[in-house]
């Protein structure tokens, strides 16, 4: 048994315990025009945060990837942000998310997923869009068939490269 959820096998009913909600967020540049949130249930909380925290005026959409139709919960959120709640596969999610209206203006780009949709949708903001790295916010919050160290780790190793190709680029 990992160490991590050994607590949850010796905890007595009746014990308090300590359940902590999110950490604080990357506050979103300031200068945007327009928003797209994408990202699965991992990131609601992050998501349902900056949502709370918007100006009345904000425009954009917030793309939701949920299990079930039932998952989808009430958000407060500007109304100029459309909420799209999607049952979908990543590929299909992707999809979605990659074919929204694009506005005019600068747009804000926040993705938080798990990591292999994380890094398709890097790649498609930053090469197709070219999303500067100031309207970009990309996290992946776990990986699909690996403990959360050996997500960590991954994430570890994606950025190494990512740092290593920045270097590379600007270097020529």
């Amino acid at each position: 048994m990992c160490s991590e959820s050994r607590w949850a096998q010796q905890v007595k009913i009746g014990e308090q315990i300590l359940i902590r909600g999110p950490g604080s967020i990357k506050p979103l540049h300031p200068e945007f025009d327009w928003l797209l949130f994408a990202g699965d249930l991992t990131s609601l909380p992050a998501i349902a945060s900056h949502l709370e925290t918007l100006p009345e005026t904000a425009c954009g959409d917030a793309f939701i990837q949920i299990p079930h139709h039932d998952d989808r919960i009430a958000l407060q959120h500007p109304p100029g942000i459309a909420l799209h709640w999607l049952v979908a596969t990543a590929d299909d999610f992707a999809k979605q998310v990659s074919d929204v209206t694009w506005r005019q203006g600068q747009p804000f780009v926040w993705i938080a997923c798990e990591f292999s949709l994380m890094r398709h949708l890097r790649a498609f903001f930053k090469v197709e869009k070219g999303i500067q790295h100031d309207f970009l916010y990309v996290s992946s919050y776990w990986r699909r068939g690996r403990s959360e160290e050996q997500h960590k780790a991954d994430k570890r190793r994606d950025l190494a490269v990512l740092n290593a190709v920045k270097t590379s680029v600007s270097v020529e």
